[in-house]
């Protein structure tokens, strides 16, 4: 469960969905939590495939983590290839998400 994108969040809880992907029912951790080490990765990578997450820029804010899933997949990028039976300028890659399209 991702931390919430409303309401009050939990520093201990923005931990524990970093150490558990579970912010609202995972173990929870007693250890000293610091915020600015918490955006850094010190606890755990952080997911850049969340659709929201920390930036490492201080000053660290707990706003920075509301919607933060720590277990939210990568977006698949898929492509096609069009050839039209001879090599030529027709020819192109086509893509979605982090593959480049670059036909030559």
């Amino acid at each position: 469960m991702a931390v919430p994108g409303t309401g009050a969040i939990s520093l201990g809880r923005i931990r524990q969905e970093l150490e558990t992907a579970n912010y609202a029912g995972g173990p929870y951790t007693s250890a000293a939590t610091e915020l600015d080490n918490a955006e850094n990765g010190s606890y755990a990578a952080i997911n850049t495939c969340s659709p929201s997450y920390p930036l490492a820029a201080n000053p660290a804010k707990m706003s920075e983590w509301r919607n933060y899933d720590h277990d939210a997949p990568c977006p698949f990028a898929t492509a096609s290839y069009y050839f039209d039976g001879g090599v030529d300028a027709t020819d192109k890659l086509q893509s979605t998400n982090r593959i480049t399209s670059n036909p030559r």
